[in-house]
């Protein structure tokens, strides 16, 4: 029952690890191809700024929404598996992988924690009102708010690669956890050796 636990602990921290890194990629693939193709938008037609930013953010929002589920429910069944193999199933918390895996999953519920609650409530609002104001083609709220968007991208950014390294680690420490503790050498017991003398 532990390996199957522990198994599922390792497939959600791979599957969360991939999320992370076609996140990335798929970013940068939609804003290169928006960049190259610079699509007019009708709707935004009083806009006389860069329409293929418009059209990458409001793509890139709606991935990035599905990819935050996707953290969501893995960092869930990486606690609770976690959980169940230290306090069900007696894995040893003494082990260094453990104790690893477990200041990681905490160190990913504080990082978390931040994104969900705090960066992107605050990007999606300066979006929205980037694209409202884009929209009724008022250039001066519309920029200030694409300015505030751009401001906060390096947060993002250093979060995501933060929040990668982290799940990489937590990936490795429970591949770690299900190899057999190292045995240590055998001691004879005082009699024993006495006798070989």
């Amino acid at each position: 029952m532990l390996r199957i636990v522990q198994v599922v602990h390792v497939v959600a921290a791979g599957v969360w690890l991939g999320a992370l890194v076609m996140r990335g990629v798929q970013a940068a693939l939609v804003f290169r191809t928006m960049r190259s193709i610079r699509p007019t938008l009708p709707d935004f037609a009083a806009y006389p700024g860069e329409h293929w930013r418009l059209a990458g953010g409001m793509l890139t929002s709606r991935l990035f929404v599905a990819s935050d589920v996707v953290q969501f429910v893995c960092l869930m069944a990486c606690g609770v598996t976690f959980t169940i193999a230290v306090l069900g199933l007696g894995l040893p918390v003494r082990r260094a992988s453990c104790s690893v895996g477990g200041a990681v999953i905490i160190a990913l519920v504080a990082v978390l924690s931040y994104q969900f609650f705090v960066l992107t409530p605050n990007l999606t609002e300066h979006m929205q009102a980037y694209w409202d104001a884009a929209r009724a083609g008022s250039i001066a709220a519309a920029d200030s708010h694409r300015a505030a968007v751009d401001a906060l991208h390096p947060t993002a950014r250093a979060l995501m690669t933060t929040d990668a390294a982290l799940v990489l680690v937590l990936l490795v420490a429970g591949a770690w956890s299900m190899t057999p503790p190292r045995a240590g050498p055998e001691l004879q017991e005082p009699g024993l050796m006495g006798r070989g003398r």
